[in-house]
């Protein structure tokens, strides 16, 4: 089958963060098709993915923005070249069924949390490439993103409980210390700073 495909799709719908995605389901998938179809790169794209803001006790609109930031980023950094976000707006107004609440926007068209989250990711990051993923703690992920006159870090923690405490992270071969949370932060990082990151 893989011979006949220009890429396999994927849902990477779950009920914990984003980041398990590729531990649990990306690599996982990638070992199967360079067994099932050695020598040949079948991409894989991510066509529908969303968390709802309504229903789960743990995801509410600020969680569901930072968690639609994290599965960009995450399917980024795992090199799929294509991640939707399920969903444009929401389907209804049913205030605890959870397929009403996955949009960036509501069901009347007004901007989300999550909808601004998505504006200023691309925003900052328009223009800059994937450059590596910092060493840390096994509970953070800091990528480092830029070009040759601009650098970004983005950066946020892993906390499964959700709960939504900030911790300081000193960047490695660096004097600087940046807060870091559930939430991803972009943060300006000069080239003389890159230099020194390990």
């Amino acid at each position: 089958l893989l011979d006949h495909v220009d890429a396999v799709s994927v849902h990477l719908y779950r009920e914990v963060h984003p980041e398990t995605a590729i531990e649990l389901d990306i690599e996982p998938l990638r070992d199967l098709m360079a067994e099932f179809a050695p020598g040949r790169d079948v991409p894989i794209i991510c066509s529908e993915w969303g968390y709802s803001a309504a229903g789960n006790p743990l995801v509410d609109e600020d969680i569901q923005a930072a968690f639609m930031i994290r599965q960009l980023l995450t399917t980024y950094y795992a090199e799929l070249p294509v991640s939707i976000w399920y969903d444009w707006r929401n389907d209804c107004t049913i205030h605890d069924l959870d397929e009403c609440h996955f949009g960036l926007l509501t069901h009347d068209l007004r901007p989300k949390p999550a909808y601004h989250a998505a504006q200023e990711m691309f925003t900052t990051l328009t223009g800059l490439s994937l450059l590596r993923h910092l060493p840390s703690d096994d509970a953070d992920v800091l990528l480092l993103f830029g070009d040759q006159d601009r650098y970004v870090l983005v950066a946020w923690t892993i906390d499964e409980s959700l709960t939504l405490q900030s911790h300081d992270v000193l960047l490695l071969g660096s004097e600087r210390t940046i807060t870091v949370s559930y939430r991803p932060v972009f943060v300006d990082i000069s080239p003389d700073d890159v230099s020194k990151l390990e």
